[in-house]
C-alpha cells in the first residue's frame, strides 16, 4: 500500500453510541392489517383508473361514433352524462341501465362499465375492511403503547428526559383505561409519549442508560476482523454530575454573602482594557477616564490576582469603602466579581465545595458546608434504589436548591433536548470489548478515503471563503490601523453582516457546489448517484492546506455481525464534526483516557498549524466540548480554565492583522493563534481556524438522490415535500383519513416505509414509519405549524441493523477522530 493510501490516520480509540432500547419496540407498533387493506384499496384504485381511461379515451368515443351514424341524440346525451360522471370518479346505475337498452349485453362498453362497478364495489369493501382494521388496531396499539411505558426502564428514561412530563403527564397516560374512546387530552398524551419512544429506540443520543457510552478501537495487530464482547443489561456504570448552570447559581448565592466577599477575586471584564487612567471597551471603541481611586483599584486588579481582603490592605481602603467602589465598577461592566468555576472540568460542584472548604473558619462557612454536603448526599443517593426513590431524593434536592437560591430548580420546560434539571447522568454501556482488526481497518480506510478527501477539499474551500469574507470585513473596519482588537472585529463584523453590508460571494465555493451537483445529476440512476474515486480526484484542485482533522459519525449497514466481519457491509456517513471527540466528556468512562489524549498530542505535534491551536472559552453549556485535557492555548472569555491549562491568553489581548494574503489572529507577544472551533457559522471564528473538514450538502428541488462515493453512502436520499402536496393531508381531521392520505403520499412519491423526517419547528429529526399511525399522527400534528417536510431515508434500514442481543437489534454509530498529515497530502497532490 503506497503513501497515497495511508494519508489519513485515525486516533486508535472510537466512541460507540447505540440506542438503549431495541428497534423491535417500534416495529411492533405496526398497523399491519390496516396497511394491507389500504394497499389493496390503492391497487383497486389503479385498476379502476385503467378502466376509466379505457372508457374515456377508447370505448365511449367509439360508441359516440356508432350512435352518431344513426343520429341517436338520446344515446349521445347519455354518453355525455356518462363521461361527466366518470370524470368525477362516479357512475350512476341509471346511466348503466339506460345503456343496456341501447347495446347488447356483450358490448365492450357495457363489459367495461360492469368491470368498473365491480372494482368500485370491491374497493368499497376494502375501504370498510381497512376502516374496521384501523379502529381495531388503534385500540390494540394504544394499549400496547401504554404497556411499553410500564417498563421501569422506559418510564425512568422519560423521567430523566423531562421530569415535568413524567410527574404531570405520565400518571394520567398510564392510568387511562377506556380504549374505546380517545379524548383529545389522551390523544395529546399518546403523541407526546410516542415522541419519546421513537427517540429512545432510533436515536443515538449520549444520555443516561438510553444513550450509553461504549468504546471500540482500531487494533492493527489483531487478525480477527471484528471482535465484540458484551454483558447483559442496560449499563455497566452510572455517574451523576450536577449541571454547570446549577453550580453557577449556587456559586452566585455564596458570593453574595457579605462575610465571604473578602475572599472573592475580582477580574477585569473581558471586554475591557485598562491603560493608565482610562478603561477602553474594546468591542465598541468606547473609553472612560477614571478618578484616581478607581484607577488605583483597577491597576491593582490587572497587575496581579488579589482577593478583596488583599486589595483592602494593599490600597489601604476599608472593606465597606472598597465594596462601594467595586459595585460601581461591576455595574459599569468593568469588572467581574464572583466565584470563578472552571468550565473545563467534569465536576464543577467538587470545585465549589473545595472553595468553601478553603475559607477561614466561621459559623457561616459551616452552614454552607452543611448545605453543600446535603447536595453531595443527594447526588450519592439518587441512583441507589428504584425510580420512586430517585424521585423522592430529586424532590429533596430541588427543594433545597430553591430554598437556597430562590430560583426554580427546573428550566426549559417542554423542550425535548435541553439542560433543564439540576443534574444529568452519564452511563457506560455493556460493550466490554469492540475492536476492528488489521484487514478490516485496511478495507475500511480504502473505502472511506475518497469521502475524507472530498470533505477535506471542501474544508479548504470553506477556509478560503471565511478568510476572504473576513478580509473584506477587516478592510471596512480598520480605517488607518494595521491591526484591530479582536473583540472589536467580532462586534463590528457581526453588525456589518446583519446589515448585509458586505459582499458574501466567493466563486471557488460556488464552483465547488456546481461541479459536485453536475456530477450527481449525471451519475444519478434510479434514486442513487454513484461517484467514483476518479470523480473525487477532480476536486483535488481545491486543496490549499496540508493538515486537517475531522470527527465523522460512521454507521455500518449489514445483516449481522458475521456479515460485517466478512466485509459484506456498507459504510454510511452520518454527521461530520469539526471537534476532536476525545477532548470532551465522551471518554469519561475510558480507563485509557489519558493515554488517548497523549496519542492525540503526538499526532498534533506532526501538524504545524495545530501547534498553535487555541480555543475561546465561553460560558459552558451542559456537558461542554472543551475538557481540561485540551493541549493548546485557552483564550479566556466568560469561561474559566482549570489549573491544568498549559497557556492562557485574555481575549482582550488578541488582535486581527493582515499578513500578506492571510488574515491572522495574534496576541500582544506576536504569537499567532489558530482557533479550535465546532458547529456554528461565525466568520470571526472560522476565518482563524484550521481547515473546516465538512460534507458538502447537496439538495435539489423536490428530490435529491442518495449519493454514494466508492460504495460509501455519502448522503442519504431525500425528498422535500411542500405545502401544496401536503394540503390534503393537513386538511384532514379524521384519523383514518389522515392515515389513508399519508399512504397515498407514500405511493405518489415512491417513498420507503422507514424514514426520518425534519420540519423547521423541531430541533432534531424524527424517526418515521408510514405504517405506524402514531408516527403518522405526530407528523400530521407538526404540519399544522410547518409548511413543508423533508424525508430522509433510514439507512442503515431496519433489516441492516447488525448490532443485536437477546432483546433485539439496535441502531448504532461510532465516532472517531481522523487526521491528515501535511507530507502525505503533498505526496498525494
Amino acid at each position: 500500500m503506497n503513501v497515497n493510501d495511508v494519508n489519513w490516520e485515525f486516533v486508535s480509540k472510537l466512541v460507540v453510541r447505540k440506542t438503549g432500547f431495541p428497534f423491535e419496540i417500534l416495529e411492533q407498533l405496526h398497523w399491519k392489517q390496516t396497511s394491507s387493506a389500504i394497499t389493496k384499496m390503492f391497487q383497486l384504485d389503479g385498476e379502476k383508473k385503467q378502466v376509466t381511461e379505457q372508457l374515456l379515451h377508447n370505448l365511449i368515443p367509439k360508441s359516440v361514433v356508432q350512435l352518431a351514424e344513426h343520429d341517436h341524440k338520446k344515446g349521445l346525451h347519455l354518453l355525455s352524462r356518462l363521461r361527466k360522471y366518470l370524470g368525477k370518479g362516479a357512475v350512476r346505475d341509471r346511466e348503466i341501465n339506460e345503456l343496456r337498452e341501447l347495446f347488447t349485453g356483450e358490448h365492450p362498453l357495457l363489459v367495461a362499465l360492469n368491470r368498473w362497478k365491480n372494482i368500485e364495489d370491491q374497493r368499497e369493501k376494502e375501504r370498510e375492511k381497512a376502516y374496521a382494521f384501523f379502529q381495531l388496531e388503534l385500540k390494540e396499539k394504544r394499549k400496547y403503547l401504554q404497556m411499553i411505558f410500564k417498563d421501569p426502564y422506559i418510564a425512568e428514561a422519560v423521567y430523566v428526559s423531562n421530569p415535568d412530563v413524567f410527574n404531570i403527564s405520565y400518571p394520567k397516560f398510564i392510568a387511562y383505561r377506556d380504549f374505546d374512546k380517545r379524548p383529545s387530552k389522551i390523544r395529546t398524551l399518546e403523541m407526546r409519549f410516542y415522541s419519546y419512544l421513537q427517540r429512545f429506540c432510533s436515536k443515538n443520543d449520549t444520555a443516561s442508560f438510553f444513550g450509553p457510552m461504549n468504546y471500540a478501537k482500531w487494533d492493527k495487530e489483531q487478525l480477527a476482523n471484528v471482535k465484540l464482547e458484551s454483558t447483559v443489561g442496560k449499563y455497566s456504570d452510572r455517574i451523576v454530575h450536577y449541571s454547570f448552570w446549577m453550580v453557577k447559581e449556587l456559586a452566585k448565592r455564596i458570593a453574595e454573602e457579605a462575610d465571604f466577599r473578602p475572599y472573592l477575586t475580582p477580574k477585569l471584564h473581558p471586554m475591557c482594557k485598562y491603560d493608565h487612567d482610562k478603561v477602553s471597551f474594546i468591542h465598541i471603541k468606547k473609553e472612560l477616564h477614571l478618578p484616581e481611586t478607581f484607577r488605583k483599584i483597577l491597576q491593582a486588579i490587572v497587575t496581579d490576582s488579589h482577593t478583596l481582603y488583599e486589595l483592602s490592605h494593599q490600597l489601604n481602603l476599608k472593606m465597606p469603602t472598597l465594596n462601594h467602589y467595586l459595585k460601581q465598577l461591576e455595574q459599569k461592566k468593568m469588572i467581574i466579581l464572583d466565584i470563578e468555576i472552571p468550565s473545563t472540568i467534569f465536576e464543577p460542584f467538587t470545585y465549589l465545595y473545595s472553595w468553601v472548604q478553603n475559607l477561614p473558619p466561621s459559623d457561616l462557612k459551616n452552614e454552607w458546608l452543611n448545605i453543600l454536603e446535603q447536595f453531595v448526599k443527594y447526588k450519592e443517593e439518587v441512583l441507589t434504589k428504584d425510580l420512586a426513590y430517585r424521585q423522592k431524593v430529586t424532590a429533596q434536592m430541588e427543594t433545597l436548591f430553591e430554598q437556597v437560591t430562590h430560583l426554580p430548580a427546573r428550566r426549559n420546560q417542554g423542550q425535548m433536548y435541553a439542560d433543564r434539571t439540576l443534574y444529568y447522568e452519564e452511563c457506560k454501556g455493556t460493550i466490554n470489548e469492540m475492536s476492528f482488526g488489521k484487514h478490516f481497518h485496511e478495507d475500511f480506510m480504502k473505502r472511506i478515503k475518497p469521502i475524507f478527501d472530498i470533505s477535506a477539499a471542501y474544508g479548504d474551500v470553506l477556509r478560503n471563503y471565511y478568510q476572504t469574507i473576513a478580509r473584506r470585513l477587516f478592510k471596512k473596519i480598520q480605517g488607518q490601523r494595521s491591526q484591530i482588537p479582536y473583540c472589536e472585529f467580532i462586534y463590528q463584523s457581526q453588525a456589518l453582516l446583519e446589515a448585509e453590508d458586505i459582499d458574501l460571494s466567493f466563486s471557488p465555493l460556488e464552483h465547488f457546489h456546481q461541479q459536485l451537483e453536475q456530477l450527481v445529476h449525471i451519475r444519478q440512476d434510479n434514486g442513487v448517484a454513484k461517484l467514483s474515486e476518479s470523480d473525487v480526484r477532480l476536486f483535488d484542485r481545491f486543496r490549499n492546506y496540508g493538515e486537517c482533522h475531522t470527527s465523522p459519525d460512521i454507521m455500518f449497514s449489514a445483516k449481522s455481525i458475521e456479515a460485517l466481519a466478512k466485509g459484506d457491509y456498507k459504510i454510511v456517513l452520518g454527521e461530520v464534526h469539526q471537534f476532536i471527540a476525545m477532548w470532551g466528556s465522551q471518554l469519561l468512562f475510558d480507563p485509557e483516557r489519558e493515554k488517548v489524549n497523549e496519542e492525540i498530542n503526538q499526532m498534533l505535534e506532526k501538524l504545524p498549524m495545530y501547534r498553535q491551536l487555541s480555543v475561546i472559552l465561553n460560558t459552558r453549556r451542559h456537558k461542554g466540548l472543551i475538557h481540561e485535557s485540551f493541549p493548546g492555548t485557552i483564550i479566556q472569555l466568560f469561561g474559566a480554565p482549570s489549573e491544568r491549562a498549559n497557556h492562557v491568553v485574555e481575549i482582550r489581548d488578541l488582535y486581527v492583522t493582515e499578513e500578506g494574503d492571510e488574515l491572522s489572529l495574534v496576541d500582544t507577544n506576536g504569537n499567532q493563534h489558530y482557533l479550535y472551533n465546532s458547529g456554528d457559522e461565525n466568520i470571526h471564528l472560522w476565518a482563524f481556524a484550521p481547515s473546516r473538514v465538512s460534507s458538502p450538502a447537496i439538495q435539489f428541488t423536490g428530490h435529491t438522490p442518495r449519493i454514494e462515493i466508492n460504495d460509501v453512502i455519502f448522503q442519504r436520499e431525500r425528498w422535500d415535500i411542500g405545502a401544496e402536496e401536503l394540503l390534503t393531508i393537513c386538511n384532514q381531521e379524521d384519523p383514518f383519513l389522515i392515515y389513508v392520505e399519508m399512504q397515498r403520499l407514500k405511493q405518489k412519491f415512491q417513498l420507503p416505509r422507514y424514514l426520518f423526517f425534519k420540519v423547521k419547528s423541531e430541533k432534531k429529526p424524527y424517526y418515521f414509519d408510514f405504517e405506524n399511525f402514531f408516527s403518522v399522527e405526530m407528523l400530521h400534528s407538526l404540519l399544522k405549524k410547518n409548511k413543508e417536510v423533508s424525508f430522509i431515508e433510514m439507512e442503515p434500514s431496519p433489516e441492516n441493523l447488525w448490532l443485536k442481543d437477546d432483546n433485539g437489534k439496535y441502531c448504532f454509530e461510532m465516532r472517531g477522530t481522523v487526521f491528515q498529515k501535511q507530507e502525505t497530502l503533498q505526496a498525494n497532490i
